[in-house]
């Protein structure tokens, strides 16, 4: 892999979601990002973390548009385990063309085929 070419924590804050976004935009393939380093469930939660609340709750943000950034074909999602409880979240950046091509087709909704066998409930 090639260098990350931003932080993904800035002065021990989660990135926010326009600076993830702007990576994606300006990054090329193959290039990754540590958009976390830690244990992304409990850091999002209120009980287990070390977060305040803001940065908890941008911190959530963040990990969901990473996520649906992936789906979409636009990023693979990796983890390194670091330590029991301590991971570093990678994202790395796919081309454009392949992220376009991996998009699945608008659902389409099909009428359910006639079952022409009598019911045959028990009444």
């Amino acid at each position: 892999m090639t260098e990350a070419v931003a932080p993904a924590v800035l002065h021990g804050r989660p990135m926010d979601e326009a600076q993830l976004i702007a990576w994606v935009v300006r990054s090329a393939p193959g290039q990754h990002l540590t958009y976390w380093d830690g244990y992304l469930a409990r850091d999002t939660w209120s009980l287990g973390s070390g977060l305040g609340e803001r940065d908890r709750r941008r911190l959530a943000r963040l990990g969901r548009l990473v996520l649906s950034l992936a789906e979409e074909g636009f990023l693979h999602l990796v983890q390194q385990r670091l330590a029991a409880y301590r991971y570093r979240y990678i994202a790395i950046a796919r081309s454009p063309e392949r992220a376009r091509a991996h998009r699945r087709p608008a659902f389409v909704a099909h009428p359910i085929p006639h079952d022409p066998t009598p019911d045959r409930s028990i009444a």
